[in-house]
């Protein structure tokens, strides 16, 4: 796992990956605030709250570290390898790994689309998970490694769940 899709974490990862989460979190947030003039935390709200396994599972579990880790390791672990490995030699190594960075977080920002509401929803969606798509890629495509894209992921929507609670 380690050498087919990059599975591995240092403590450089950790490092890279709570400061791409937190830079593109902030970045989500202007993007919300240039679109609709306020931080919206995207639409995101956890309605009555029933405090049970369900809740701990929806709220924080699956959004906050099951889906990060999932997401990175398609997106980051397999697209986007497998992206530079198709165009490497048609196109070089430098303009094959910004192909790949740009085709995995497109990609990423499209899956996100499926969880608008509304068409400003979508595009402030959009917009941020493409943003973060860039860094958590980037991450991924310089240090070969998908463990700084983990933990940028797990910030990222951490910190938009604990702001929406």
């Amino acid at each position: 796992m380690a050498r087919d899709i990059g599975l591995r974490i240092t403590w450089l990862d950790v490092f890279f990956g709570v400061g791409a989460g937190l830079l593109a979190r902030a970045a989500a947030g202007l993007v919300e605030i240039a679109l609709t003039g306020r931080m919206v935390g995207m639409g995101v709200s956890f309605g009555d709250a029933v405090y049970d396994g369900w809740w701990l599972f929806g709220t924080i579990l699956a959004p906050v570290l099951l889906a990060p880790f999932i997401e990175e390791l398609f997106f980051r672990g397999l697209l986007l390898r497998a992206v530079h490995r198709a165009s490497i030699g048609l196109l070089g190594s430098r303009t094959a790994t910004v192909i790949a960075i740009l085709v995995s977080s497109l990609l990423f920002a499209l899956l996100h689309l499926t969880q608008a509401a509304n068409p400003m929803a979508a595009l402030i969606l959009g917009v941020s998970a493409f943003l973060f798509g860039l860094a958590a890629a980037t991450i991924a495509a310089f240090t070969g490694r998908i463990g700084g894209s983990i933990v940028a992921h797990i910030v990222f929507n951490g910190a938009l769940v604990l702001t929406s609670l």
